[in-house]
């Protein structure tokens, strides 16, 4: 009897000591709450840090304004425009003349129309001129005014769409003009078909007075291509009308008034009439 309970007992105390080593044990409290933290389960380990910032917008929207330009102005792409100028008178250019309609080197078409239509407010930029219909871009030499008065520079009327034009400073640039109607700028100009020559009647004039056609200009508001690629409103000389100009020293003396007359004047002008 004393060897069974002896026996009893020695079984029993393995199974004790099996079960003080299988029991759980309490997790010692983390030390710092920053660190990424590692779960075990199903033999796989994955590992939790903290939450990733939400990506940054690179570039901005087309229709916000960069800085150091104005809401209305539009910037191209560095990588697809870069304009380079120089400021001089370009090949298409005569001699006399302040613009280009065609023949323009490198002119940045595709560009334009590209930015262009992202942008509808700077359609408000853009418009054409009208001619009277009476002229129809037609030799003005024989057009008369309401008093039968006559011109004495023959010239020519006619809306023009320039893409490259003379500024106020003498530079040469870049003027926006598409072949669609949303991007014209149609100006009107009057042009001398005879610029520097004698000017008509020119044998009713005085000895010396020597009457000559001279080209005038306006200087007109339109929308250019900045040189950093930004559409921009530039002022440009263009011609406006033509002008017969005489010599301002014959001029000068036609309309100099008498000088007053003396008191030895007046008594030779007395002694004149009464021979």
């Amino acid at each position: 009897m004393l060897l069974l309970l002896a026996s009893a007992a020695a079984s029993a105390i393995p199974n004790a000591t099996t079960s003080a080593q299988t029991a759980p044990q309490p997790r010692a409290p983390s030390r710092t709450h920053h660190t990424a933290s590692a779960s075990t389960s199903g033999g796989r380990t994955s590992h939790a840090g903290p939450a990733s910032p939400a990506p940054t917008q690179r570039n901005p929207p087309r229709n916000q304004s960069s800085a150091g330009h104005g809401r209305g102005d539009i910037i191209f792409p560095d990588s697809q425009f870069k304009p380079r100028f120089n400021g001089r008178r370009p090949n298409c250019a005569r001699r006399d003349s302040t613009f280009c309609e065609g023949g323009v080197d490198g002119y940045p078409m595709v560009h334009l129309n590209q930015v262009l239509s992202n942008s509808p407010g700077i359609r408000d930029y853009f418009g054409n001129d009208t001619l009277d219909q009476n002229v129809s871009s037609r030799v003005l030499v024989d057009r008369f005014g309401m008093n039968g008065e006559k011109s004495l520079c023959p010239s020519e009327e006619k809306i023009v769409f320039p893409k490259m034009g003379e500024n106020a400073d003498g530079q040469w640039m870049f003027i926006v003009n598409l072949d669609n109607d949303n991007f014209q700028q149609g100006i009107r100009v009057e042009l001398c078909t005879k610029p520097d020559q004698t000017c008509l009647l020119a044998s009713g004039f005085q000895d010396g007075s020597n009457p000559v056609c001279r080209q005038k200009y306006i200087y007109r508001r339109l929308v250019a291509v900045g040189n950093g690629g930004e559409a921009q409103p530039d002022s440009f000389k263009m011609p406006s009308c033509c002008v017969c100009y005489v010599n301002s020293e014959v001029t000068s003396r036609i309309l100099r008034p008498d000088p007053p007359m003396t008191k030895r004047r007046r008594r030779r002008s007395h002694h004149s009439t009464q021979r």
